[in-house]
Formats: C-alpha cells, sequence, structure tokens
C-alpha cells in the first residue's frame, strides 16, 4: 500500500539509486523485481528454456527497472519448463502466509527474482559468475531491495566455490560458514531421497533480518520436476514460516 502511493518522481529517483552501479546498461536480464520484495528469489543464470518466439532469449537485452507498488513487467513470464509458475507460486504463497489477506497481484507485488550471471546455462554447476555482476546482485539484494527472505534455487553446489561464497557473504554484514546453516531441516513430502531446507540468517545493514534459504532442489530437477511434489514442498516449508511467526506472536 505504500509503495503505490509513493510520487513518480521519488519512485524514479529510486530506480536510479538501485540501478547506479549496475555493471551493465540500466537493468540486467533475467531479473525482475520490485523496488521493495518480501521475498527474493536467488538463482544462478536465467536458464536456457525460454518461451516459444522470445528473441530477446538471444540477444539478453536490459531488463525495465524495478518497479514499486505493482509486478515488474516481466514477472509473469512463460518459460517452456514451467520454472516461472513454479516460481511464482513459491513467493505467492509465502507471501500470503506472512499476510493471508493479500491477493494475488499484492503478492506479485512483493516478489523478485535475481541471479548472480546474466548468462545462458542449464546446468548450475557450469554457470561462469564474474564477481563484479554477483557481488553487485548480493549487495543490491542487502542494501536497497532488503526482502526477508532470498531463496536459493540450484545453489547448493555452488555455495561450496570460494567465489561464490565471497559473493553471497555482501546478504549480510555478520559473517556466516556456509559449511554449517543456521537450520537445517528435511524436506518431508518425498521420501525415496534426502532432500533438506538449509537457511543462514544474515543481519541486513539496516539491522534486520534477511533469511537465505537454499531450496532442497532446482524446479526444474527431480523430484520437483513433479509439481505436486514441488506444492508440496513450498506448502511444507511456508508451514514452517507460519509456526515461527505465530510462535514469536505468542512470545510478544
Amino acid at each position: 500500500a505504500a509503495a503505490t502511493r509513493v510520487p513518480g518522481k521519488e519512485i524514479t529517483d529510486l530506480q536510479m539509486s538501485i540501478a547506479r552501479k549496475c555493471p551493465v546498461t540500466a537493468w540486467p536480464y533475467g531479473m525482475p523485481t520490485v523496488l521493495n520484495p518480501y521475498v527474493v528469489i536467488l538463482g544462478m543464470s536465467p536458464g536456457v528454456s525460454p518461451a516459444k518466439g522470445d528473441s530477446d532469449y538471444i540477444s539478453r537485452p536490459s531488463y525495465e527497472l524495478p518497479t514499486a507498488g505493482k509486478a515488474h513487467p516481466r514477472w509473469n513470464y512463460k518459460d517452456s519448463r514451467g520454472y516461472w509458475d513454479k516460481v511464482r507460486s513459491l513467493c505467492s504463497t509465502l507471501n500470503r502466509t506472512i499476510d493471508p489477506r493479500i491477493d494475488k497481484d499484492q503478492t506479485s507485488a512483493l516478489s523478485g527474482h535475481m541471479n548472480l550471471s546474466t548468462e545462458a546455462s542449464g546446468q548450475a554447476a557450469d554457470v561462469v559468475t564474474r564477481d563484479e555482476m554477483a557481488t553487485w546482485v548480493t549487495t543490491v539484494i542487502s542494501t536497497q531491495l532488503r526482502p526477508r527472505y532470498v531463496i536459493g534455487l540450484g545453489l547448493t553446489a555452488a555455495l561450496k566455490k570460494p567465489e561464490i561464497q565471497k559473493a553471497m557473504s555482501a546478504l549480510g554484514r555478520n559473517s556466516v560458514d556456509f559449511s554449517k546453516p543456521t537450520r537445517i531441516t528435511p524436506f518431508k513430502g518425498y521420501a525415496e531421497k534426502n532432500l533438506y531446507f538449509r537457511e543462514w540468517d544474515f543481519e541486513r545493514p539496516d539491522g534486520e533480518i534477511l533469511t537465505f534459504v537454499s531450496w532442497p532442489q532446482h524446479p526444474s530437477r527431480a523430484p520437483f520436476s513433479n509439481r505436486q511434489i514441488w506444492d508440496q514442498c513450498v506448502a511444507e516449508y511456508c508451514e514452517r514460516v507460519s509456526g515461527s511467526i505465530s510462535s514469536e506472536a505468542m512470545i510478544n
């Protein structure tokens, strides 16, 4: 509601401020976000499943700058593997877990997606990251977007690399050990393989908490290629978040 009341000139100033040190002109390809997301999805790259007829996938032009009070114009992208449908479902469900009163459009206006790289790759392990871009992304998330949750998709193996750990450390001003999550919780909805939610709590520069969640598996990989299992995973995590909110309310 506050974002919808921000005057146009102020929004422009905020957009210019957030893009000032961007390594590319305007805003990076494949990174649609609002200025004030509650949830940010963080991936390695935009992937290799473009929508049919998407010429931008080849040329990779700059995206529109982050929006305020409404979803980013690229948020409703429909890729060929259903990745974005799953991302939107995750963000929407988590935002509505925090506040059930908001509607679908409002959840989209509180969501964003960033990547550590703009290159095309179907394998996170094959993505070549540039320190300048990766660190800029995590710094912008921490200092300007300031979400409560950052959900890493396909980053489990990457988090073992020193260069990725270095970039990810910019999510907060406290140091964390990426080999020792703050919390490890099993995903119970899939018994054939041990999958876990791994979480680290960062202190943002403004003093608030940012929780980074390494998701059990990438949405396009088994078992999450099965939409039912993906939805179960989202529901399971959001149930935990809901329980934490209830506990905090009782304490306060």
